[in-house]
């Protein structure tokens, strides 16, 4: 759920979360985690290189019904042998 400066849920106004339009699909941290820039895209995952979510690629939470509620940050992935990387991938950390 998306707060702003004063703690306040955007959806407690609203009713909905907004989507996180800035995320980058083609980023390099999104390609660790096995998903191709066009799957990132249909899916609505992306690392977001800017508020709440600096440093972490979003993945959307959605309702049955396709409404979107919110965002998981992934910060490392596990990923299975045949992706011949590391067992995991640590992304860079985030600048305070």
């Amino acid at each position: 759920m998306y707060c702003n400066q004063y703690g306040t849920s955007y959806r407690y106004f609203t009713g909905q979360v907004p989507p996180l339009d800035y995320l980058e699909a083609d980023h390099i941290t999104v390609e660790a985690l096995g998903l191709s820039q066009e799957t990132a895209e249909a899916l609505g995952i992306g690392y977001a290189p800017k508020g709440m979510m600096k440093g972490y690629v979003a993945i959307p939470i959605r309702l049955p019904t396709g409404e979107l509620t919110g965002y998981i940050g992934v910060t490392e992935a596990k990923l299975p042998k045949e992706f011949h990387l590391s067992k995991v991938v640590t992304f860079p950390k985030k600048n305070a």
